[in-house]
This record gives structure tokens, sequence and C-alpha cells, in this order.
């Protein structure tokens, strides 16, 4: 039997005996599962389905005459994010997928089995967490590390700068997966940007792939800006490669800011 998978609107709200609303046509699949576990997953229209956790499937309830809900137990957010584009595209896929076991027990398997590469990073930050003089000398250093790592230039754009003290006039370190998004003060979480290069950067205007070169919105990105990139297409390296970023916390903007 197919193995159902349900999509998340608002992860927010995921946590024990949560409802979770879905479509008549889900709640019958939903129906069929009723105890046993499921994936949750959230939706870039066209682009990617990222599964978010697992959880057990508790009831179908009515919330009113039209629509239904799923109570779900047991839930446990992936730290890793499987995703298969192909699945995207799938009719229903809006409100959930049915997938073959060997497709289901392989997303639980790549949550499970994914390396940690910032393990040894959050590790570091957490250290700085327990009061807030900490956490700010810390960012401090972060600061610092990362403006001197790219010689004061953009990473972006590549345009240098003099070398001045804490707040720099003109260059912004700005963090790849925001603290408030669970991102640590770690050198590997933050990049050296411009003014416009923080403003695409935030508004999910430009991202980076795995390999550094640059992924480009080109219907919302400033023009101005878009031909300020390096030509080279991708990130300025670091005077130190062991402190460019994570791959873990790319792959957050890419999914998160640039394709949420």
């Amino acid at each position: 039997m197919a193995k159902l998978a349900l999509l998340v609107d608002d992860e927010s709200r995921l946590g024990e005996g949560v409802l979770l609303p879905i479509s008549p046509r889900a709640s019958h699949a939903a129906f069929r599962n009723l105890g046993q576990p499921v994936l949750l997953y959230r939706l870039v229209p066209e682009t990617m389905v990222m599964f978010i956790g697992q959880a057990r499937l508790m009831s179908i309830e009515a919330v009113d005459r039209d629509n239904r809900a799923c109570r779900i137990e047991q839930f446990a957010r992936f730290d890793a994010e499987p995703m298969r584009e192909e699945e995207a595209r799938v009719p229903g896929v809006r409100w959930m997928l049915q997938l073959e076991p060997e497709r289901f027990a392989g997303v639980i398997a790549e949550a499970e089995a994914k390396p940690v590469v910032s393990a040894a990073a959050e590790e570091a930050a957490a250290a700085f967490q327990h009061d807030a003089r900490s956490v700010l000398a810390a960012y401090q250093a972060v600061y610092d590390t990362v403006l001197q790592n790219w010689d004061y230039r953009c990473a972006f754009t590549g345009e240098q700068f003099e070398r001045q003290g804490r707040p720099h006039p003109h260059l912004y370190v700005v963090a790849i997966r925001p603290r408030e998004a669970g991102g640590p003060v770690h050198v590997r979480n933050y990049l050296p940007m411009t003014a416009a290069a923080k403003t695409a950067w935030t508004s999910g205007h430009l991202t980076l792939a795995p390999d550094l070169s640059f992924v480009v919105n080109k219907r919302r990105i400033d023009p101005e800006f878009d031909e300020q990139l390096l030509p080279i297409g991708g990130l300025l390296p670091p005077v130190d490669p062991g402190q460019g970023p994570d791959e873990d916390y790319l792959a957050y903007h890419r999914t998160r800011v640039f394709g949420g």
C-alpha cells in the first residue's frame, strides 16, 4: 500500500496533537493510513518538495460541513530536508503525496543519515547562548572575523573597502540562516555584503547553489545590482576556505528564503 505524505502550510503550529487541515481527497487517503506513520512536507510550487518531518496519523475530524483535518501525534522534525523536484509536479501535490514504500523509507533514511556538516559550528555557538553579554561578544568576534576573511570585500560583488571599525560604514555582516530561525553565531553562517547585496539576499532575490554559484530571480532582483555581481558567476572565495559558508545554512536559505 502506498505511504502517505501530507502538505503543511504553517510549520509554526507543528507539535503534538496538532490538527492539520486537509482536502476531502486527502482525507480519504488519510483514513486508510490511520495509526500509521506519515511524512510531512512543504511545497515550493513547481520547484521542489521539502520533507520536514514524520508523525503518526491518529484521527480525521470535521472542522465544519465542508472541511476536514487530521490529528497527528509523535511529531519528529527532520534536521535534513531530502527533496525531489519531480515530486513537486505530481498531480495533487498541493494536498498530499502517495509514495511508494521504498521512497518513503528512503526519505527517512536520507534524513537520518545525512552528515551534519555544521555540527561543530553549532556546538561552538551553543557555548555562547547562556547570557546576552556572551552572545554579543561572540557576534562581535564573528563580525570581525568575517570581514577579515573576505579582506573587507563584498562576497557577491567583490567591491573592496577600507578597514574600519565596527560597525563598518559600507559592509554588512549578514546571517545566511537568521538567528530567529535557528541560525548560530558562527563565522560559517555569515557573509559580508553591501547594502544592495543584503537587500537581494534577505528578500530572496538571490541565493547560492551548493557549488557557490549565484542563483538569481531575474523577475525580482534589482537589474542594477544584478549587473554588479561578480563576472565569475559565484561567490568571492574567502581568505580561509575552511571558514566559508556552510552548506547546511545555504540549503536553508535556498529553500526557506529564496524558495519560500
